[in-house]
């Protein structure tokens, strides 16, 4: 799933049964895809409905996410329009966990936000 970090949360948007999840269980644990360097977060979850004051959010996912074909970039804000099948969600971090695994005694941590 795609996903930006700023202000302290990570903006993510998806669809199908995570969305189903997410509305009967609001909270959630995310992580990078890579088992070397590893960054865990946790956290409750709310769904944004409005895209009002988001235009940091979509101006990450256009930096970060571009077509690889045409060089446009990605635009999140019409995620929030889709319905109940796909959406754009706020984690917002309360627990870390974090590590290298060539060097987990020396670099693995844990805090709270």
């Amino acid at each position: 799933m795609w996903g930006v970090w700023l202000d302290g949360a990570l903006w993510f948007g998806t669809e199908g049964q995570q969305t189903e999840n997410i509305a009967a269980t609001p909270y959630a644990v995310a992580h990078l895809d890579s088992g070397d360097d590893v960054v865990i977060v946790r956290g409750p979850v709310t769904r944004v409905e409005d895209p009002a004051g988001l235009d940091a959010v979509a101006a990450g996912f256009r930096e970060k996410y571009v077509d690889g074909v045409s060089g446009e970039p990605f635009e999140v804000l019409p995620v929030i329009d889709m319905g109940a099948g796909a959406g754009l969600y706020r984690l917002d971090a309360e627990l870390f966990h974090a590590w290298l695994e060539g060097a987990f005694e020396q670099a693995s941590a844990r805090w709270r936000a």
